[in-house]
């Protein structure tokens, strides 16, 4: 039924059309009769073609040609992944990903780094899994990260993970210790030896405290006042150690300022007391540090009170990680007033990437440098705050853009890199193409329609 579909259109069309004639040549008035038919005439033709051109659309997406790959099972696969590219000194990656495991087996996702393997899962057979895996990257600077998905000792497939890492940023940490603690002073002499500003309090008898600053100037740790509080990042405490004015001081601080709170465990705890936000589990599965909101402050809290063993049993990376997780959520965030973005998030070689650059304060200069090239920006129409540019790399890899004092490196990726998710935006692409192009069309014929139904109406109403 659906062939003969054009040709009912265009009958029914030649139908009407002989009808609104003859309507025309019995009318009375015959003023205009030559310009009431010419609109006559375009209104149907619009109708028709309107009717004929939404038609031919449907039926090309009924007939579009299956592939004859997708007639049989699909291999395991990607389907989705996201990850932060750009990250300050200590902080975590997260790499959130969607696999679709068609085999009967399990398929196990790595995220490692020069060999090591630094975080996994495990995807069920025959299940489209969404995962997430997260790990401290072990570099400054540019570096890749690499993803696997193993089946046993066969390698399905692997693709890199950009992830630029920003020098180290000045954290201030206050601790305030109800006595001299070897899980602190460990952690004090880690932060201490990455060049953070470490100020340290502990109750050696009833207010009596000794003191420790390192990579800072000497200040008063008598008592938490609001303008202590303004000088460091996070406040990692005993709950013991804080008077009753200080626990007072410090909520309120938190209710307008994003500052972070670790608590350390007391004797007795074995998992987290608040609910909140997972930041890390055991090898159980069980949640081993939590993160809770505060107004704009951070509480967070872990279970483990001893990872100084860690240390000494030569344990750096896991100890490293575990603090740098914990450190990095506490942090008070910077959020820079210009970011420069790339769309789409797989840039790819030799095809087109959208530049974005995002700035809040004045815009002194309207040009992206990429390497020896100088790209213009164009402001957004709606939005005065975003400048764009376009951009068509010549190379895969780690390509520098700059823009005045700002420098970031972002990543190419190349025919070979993430190929099925690169495939599926150039699909999205070439669907969303085909649409902007019929789309005029189609309007064109229903514009034209109503304008002569307009005419019509004002003709007759004279």
């Amino acid at each position: 039924m659906s062939q003969y579909r054009t040709y009912i259109i265009a009958a029914v069309g030649a139908l009407l059309l002989l009808w609104l004639l003859w309507q025309e040549y019995r009318r009375t008035n015959k003023r205009f009769l030559t310009g009431r038919i010419l609109v006559s005439i375009l209104a149907v033709v619009s109708l028709a073609m309107l009717g004929i051109s939404l038609h031919s659309a449907e039926k090309e997406e009924e007939q579009t040609p299956v592939p004859p790959s997708a007639a049989i099972v699909a291999p395991p696969r990607f389907l989705a992944c996201n990850w932060e590219r750009h990250l300050g000194y200590l902080q975590p990656v997260h790499f959130t990903g969607r696999y679709h495991n068609t085999t009967s087996s399990t398929i196990r996702i790595h995220l490692s780094f020069a060999g090591e393997t630094l975080d996994s899962i495990t995807i069920p057979a025959s299940k489209d899994t969404t995962f997430r895996l997260q790990t401290v990257p072990p570099f400054l600077g540019t570096g890749l990260l690499k993803v696997m998905a193993l089946a046993g000792k066969d390698t399905l497939s692997t693709a890199p993970v950009p992830v630029e890492v920003a020098p180290v940023q000045p954290l201030r940490v206050l601790f305030v210790a109800a006595s001299p603690d070897v899980e602190n002073r460990f952690l004090a002499d880690w932060l201490s030896s990455q060049g953070m500003a470490v100020a340290m309090r502990s109750q050696v008898a009833a207010r009596q405290y000794s003191t420790r600053f390192d990579n800072m100037s000497n200040v008063s740790l008598d008592a938490l006042t609001t303008g202590l509080l303004d000088k460091f990042d996070v406040v990692v405490a005993d709950r013991q150690a804080l008077t009753a004015t200080e626990k007072a001081t410090l909520t309120e601080y938190m209710q307008h300022h994003d500052i972070g709170l670790l608590l350390h465990p007391d004797s007795n705890t074995v998992v987290p007391q608040i609910a909140g936000e997972v930041l890390l589990k055991d090898s159980m599965g069980k949640p081993s540090a939590v993160m809770h909101h505060r107004s704009m402050g951070k509480v967070l809290e872990w279970g483990n009170n001893s990872t100084y063993t860690w240390q000494l049993s030569g344990d750096s990376m896991r100890y490293r990680r575990f603090w740098s997780t914990l450190l990095s959520a506490a942090a008070r965030s910077m959020e820079p007033k210009t970011t420069i973005t790339l769309a789409p998030a797989f840039a790819a070689v030799n095809n087109e990437v959208t530049i974005t650059l995002r700035n809040t304060g004045p815009l002194l200069d309207t040009v992206v440098n990429v390497g020896e090239t100088r790209l213009p920006l164009a402001q957004h129409p709606l939005l005065p705050a975003e400048w764009r540019t376009t951009w068509w790399p010549g190379k895969n890899g780690w390509q520098l853009l700059k823009y005045q004092n700002i420098a970031i490196n972002e990543y190419i990726f190349g025919p070979d890199e993430w190929p099925e998710l690169q495939r599926k935006r150039s699909v999205v692409a070439d669907k969303a193409a085909e649409s902007s192009l019929a789309a005029p069309a189609s309007w064109w014929w229903a514009i034209a329609f109503l304008a002569a139904c307009i005419i019509l109406w004002i003709e007759k109403k004279l």
